[in-house]
């Protein structure tokens, strides 16, 4: 079992005030409203987005969604090699 401080690294369980407080730590300088996780992740962010902030939070939201299957392999029982 993944212990919950792990799964906060779900970006598609984010809701917007979640996503607002990654976007603001990674030092993006995007905003996000009444965008959670999901609807990032399946349509993109804002509609004010530029075509590079974009790409900049998707590659955020890619490199949290790689730690977060990182963790959920290694809680298994060692038979998968994590990259």
């Amino acid at each position: 079992t993944v212990p919950d401080d792990t799964k906060k690294r779900a970006v598609w369980l984010w809701d917007k005030e979640t996503v607002a407080k990654a976007l603001e730590e990674a030092e993006l300088d995007v905003s996000a409203p009444n965008r959670n996780g999901r609807d990032i992740l399946l349509g993109g962010g804002g509609d004010d987005w530029t075509e590079d902030e974009s790409d900049k939070v998707m590659e955020e939201f890619h490199r949290v969604a790689l730690k977060f299957m990182q963790d959920q392999a290694r809680a298994g029982d060692g038979a998968f090699t994590v990259p």
